[in-house]
């Protein structure tokens, strides 16, 4: 295979790595929506955590490939530098939007993280609070029917 097919395939797989990071974007947006809302729709959260999972999967793939076929092309396109300016100039623009969306993935990442730490924490003190909240109305329910339990202390005591 030419040094030109190899450059062409380089390319591709770069320009797929855009693609698949502005996937991450769109569930990463995704993300913080369903975080921010004021009702949490877990199945929906999970369901777009398995989708960015086959993102991930994806990315990883790609650059495997990428870099077994640059494996290829290195000598040439090292030798020969002044006959593929261009495409080398091309590599480099696609390069820098990768390095760019893949550090806003990384800041969004961070943010719904936090997001998701303070809805799990305030998800977890209200149901502590629904919690409390059903035991003391149980205990209130069992005073006024008289069904509570007599502590045997008090049994044991005459009046």
């Amino acid at each position: 295979m030419g040094t030109k097919n190899y450059i062409a395939i380089l390319i591709e797989s770069l320009k797929k790595k855009i693609t698949v990071l502005d996937e991450l974007i769109k569930r990463n947006e995704e993300q913080s929506k369903l975080l921010d809302a004021p009702v949490f729709d877990s199945e929906a959260f999970d369901r777009i955590m398995d989708e960015k999972a086959v993102f991930i999967t994806d990315l990883r793939f790609l650059d495997t490939g990428f870099e077994a076929i640059y494996d290829r092309a290195k000598e040439t396109l090292t030798k020969d530098r002044a006959s593929h300016v261009s495409d080398i100039r091309d590599m480099q623009l696609l390069i820098t939007a990768i390095t760019q969306k893949s550090t806003a993935i990384e800041a969004s990442e961070r943010r719904n993280d936090v997001k998701f730490k303070n809805r799990f924490r305030s998800e977890h003190q209200r149901v502590r609070q629904s919690k409390n909240t059903m035991q003391v109305a149980s205990g209130y329910y069992k005073s006024m029917t008289g069904t509570a339990v007599q502590d045997a202390r008090y049994m044991d005591q005459k009046f």
